[in-house]
């Protein structure tokens, strides 16, 4: 119902109804849905950032509560809102999760690309969105990841490896 609440753009009600059942029952399924209608109520719209920090908190408690399910959507949420709010070692942390315990999604090489080119990691990001693509990721969404200087980082790192190879040779 709080899903609903939020499509109908009733954000706070829809708010208030997934906090009321949080606090009667703490399951991730409970935590989850609600950090993810205070981080991203709408389909183009997104909570504040107080909203987003306890979403995050949120999503952390769900993932802690969540170590059995084969579902990546937890730590993805997670993921995304700590990209969101730039806290680095909390996207880190999500990100390792996915790598551990859901190797071939798609949302799994997405992250990783974006930590990879965090770090400067040009070649690694680059074949990781491309594999996230591969499995699922829309490719009008992979070619503006890759055109936002991932490829072009990747290409001048290939370029001087080669080079580099060649001048040994």
């Amino acid at each position: 119902m709080g899903f609903s609440l939020a499509g109908l753009g009733q954000t706070d009600d829809a708010i208030a109804l997934l906090d009321k059942a949080v606090k009667i029952e703490r399951t991730p399924e409970n935590l989850i849905s609600l950090a993810e209608i205070l981080a991203y109520p709408a389909r183009n719209k997104q909570g504040t950032e107080p909203q987003k920090a306890w979403a995050l908190m949120l999503a952390r408690e769900a993932c802690e509560r969540d170590q059995n399910s084969d579902d990546p959507s937890y730590a993805s949420l997670r993921a995304q809102i700590a990209l969101d709010l730039k806290k680095q070692a909390e996207f880190d942390q999500a990100t390792e999760i996915l790598l551990r315990r859901y190797p071939d999604q798609m949302a799994t090489h997405y992250f990783n690309g974006v930590r990879l080119a965090m770090e400067g990691s040009w070649i690694a990001a680059e074949d990781e969105i491309k594999t996230a693509q591969r499995l699922g990721l829309p490719a009008q969404t992979a070619q503006a990841i890759l055109a936002s200087g991932i490829h072009t980082r990747a290409s001048a790192w290939r370029c001087v490896h080669y080079g580099l190879y060649l001048l040994a040779a």
